[in-house]
């Protein structure tokens, strides 16, 4: 139950960190959340991957519905032909990786901190 309540203030906190802040606050934000809740860091590695998944794929869906996917298939484009479709689920990929990282850097600290 605490590892979905880890996910659900990822998508959440991130969210709203996200319309003030640059890119980079993802990782923190699960990094800063995982070290608070004192998640395990396999599951924090996990449900991270999960919450920056969801986030970040389900705001570039978002934001590709709003431009019928002009955006996208031009980035697409640039970056070898890729589809539109393949660039949300490129963005939902990173963003995962981002909040996979942050999330288990935070539990590692917290581990070492306590001495395990």
């Amino acid at each position: 139950m605490k590892n979905f309540l880890y996910t659900a203030l990822i998508i959440l906190v991130a969210y709203i960190a996200h319309l003030f802040l640059p890119w980079w606050v993802l990782p923190l934000v699960a990094g800063i959340l995982a070290f608070a809740l004192q998640i395990k860091p396999l599951h924090a590695f996990l449900f991270a991957f999960l919450g920056g998944a969801l986030l970040w794929g389900i705001t570039a869906f978002w934001i590709d519905m709003q431009n019928d996917g002009r955006l996208s298939e031009r980035m697409g484009a640039l970056l070898g032909g890729l589809s539109g479709d393949a660039m949300i689920v490129a963005t939902a990929f990173l963003g995962a990786l981002f909040a996979a990282m942050g999330g288990w850097s935070g539990s590692l600290g917290w581990h070492y901190l306590k001495g395990e």
